[in-house]
């Protein structure tokens, strides 16, 4: 398991998370969930800030590998 933390270099919010995946594999889900509507996550709070600041301004600060 992985976790991991994605800073908004903007406002300085940031958004922890864990996952089974490569550490690349969960980003491309993060990045696919922000620009799909039909996607029931494209309310949540993450998708929204890489919407509205950009993906540029979402960067992966640190991660954490707990085992597995």
């Amino acid at each position: 398991m992985i976790v991991y933390l994605i800073t908004n270099l903007i406002n300085n919010k940031k958004y922890v998370g864990y996952t089974q995946k490569t550490l690349d594999e969960r980003i491309k889900t993060h990045l696919y969930k922000s620009r799909s509507k039909s996607n029931k996550h494209y309310f949540y709070l993450l998708p929204i800030a890489i919407r509205k600041y950009g993906r540029q301004k979402q960067t992966k600060c640190g991660w954490t590998y707990l085992g597995k």
